[in-house]
C-alpha cells in the first residue's frame, strides 16, 4: 500500500481530489489531502510547506503536486525527507539536474493570462467562469459550477529561483489535451529538469475530475517496489 499526499493547484482545496480518493483506495492505496493557505495574502511558500509536513507526516508519502502547487516542491523536499514526488501538469522549479536550464520554471501558457485576470480588493487572483472552463474543459456536465462555488481567491507567490533538488525520485503526468500548461514545454522541462520523459495520458489539465479511475491506475503503476 502506499500512501498518496495531494498538493492542489490555483484556486481549490482538498475538495478537488474526491473522486480521485476512492479510486486510490479501491487499488489498495490511502490518500491524504490538503487545503493549502492560498487565499491568506500573509502565507509565504513556508506556510504552505508547514501545511504539508503536518498532514503527511514521514517520508513514506508520495507526494503528488498538481499545477501551481509545484511551486513548493523544492522548499518541501528540503524540510521533508520524502523520496518520492509525482508532478501533475505542473511547474518545475529547480530539479534533479543542476541549473541552469533553457526551459523557465513556470510555463508561458496557462489558464489565467493578462487578458484574463481579475482580482479582488486584496489583489489576489479570482477564478472567473472563464478561467473554470480552462481548467475543467473536459470534465463531466456540471463541473465548472461545481467548481465555481468551492473555488477560494488566489494570493500570487513568485516562482521560487532554481535550485537542485534533493535526490528523490520523480515523474511527472499530464493530459495530452492540456489546456493550461503547454506540453511542448513539459516534454522539454522534463528531459533538462528531471532527465525523465513526461507521461502522457488522455485529457485535460485536471485528470483527477475528468479521469479519476485511469489516473489512479497511472498513479499505483508509478509506486515504487520497495
Amino acid at each position: 500500500m502506499a500512501v498518496f499526499g495531494l498538493l492542489h493547484g490555483a484556486f481549490e482545496g482538498a475538495w478537488v481530489w474526491e473522486f480521485l480518493t476512492p479510486e486510490l483506495r479501491q487499488l489498495g492505496h490511502d490518500a491524504i489531502a490538503v487545503d493549502l493557505p492560498i487565499n491568506d495574502i500573509t502565507a509565504g511558500w513556508d506556510d504552505h510547506v508547514d501545511v504539508a509536513l503536518a498532514a503527511f507526516g514521514d517520508g513514506d508519502t508520495i507526494v503528488v503536486a498538481h499545477s501551481r502547487s509545484g511551486r513548493m516542491v523544492p522548499r518541501l523536499l528540503e524540510r521533508g525527507k520524502f523520496s518520492d514526488v509525482i508532478l501533475l501538469a505542473a511547474s518545475i522549479p529547480g530539479g534533479i539536474l543542476p541549473p541552469p536550464y533553457q526551459s523557465g520554471g513556470a510555463p508561458a501558457a496557462g489558464a489565467v493570462t493578462a487578458q484574463t485576470r481579475k482580482t479582488d480588493s486584496l489583489g489576489r487572483t479570482v477564478c472567473t467562469r472563464e478561467v473554470a472552463e480552462r481548467l475543467f474543459d473536459d470534465c463531466p456536465p456540471g463541473t465548472v459550477d461545481w467548481a465555481l462555488a468551492k473555488v477560494r481567491p488566489q494570493h500570487e507567490l513568485p516562482v521560487p529561483d532554481d535550485t537542485r533538488w534533493p535526490d528523490v525520485r520523480v515523474a511527472y503526468v499530464y493530459g495530452e489535451q492540456e489546456p493550461a500548461v503547454a506540453p511542448e514545454w513539459i516534454k522539454l522541462a522534463c528531459r533538462e529538469r528531471l532527465g525523465i520523459e513526461a507521461l502522457g495520458m488522455p485529457g485535460g489539465h485536471s485528470l483527477f475530475v475528468s479521469r479519476p479511475a485511469e489516473l489512479a491506475r497511472t498513479l499505483d503503476s508509478l509506486v515504487p517496489v520497495r
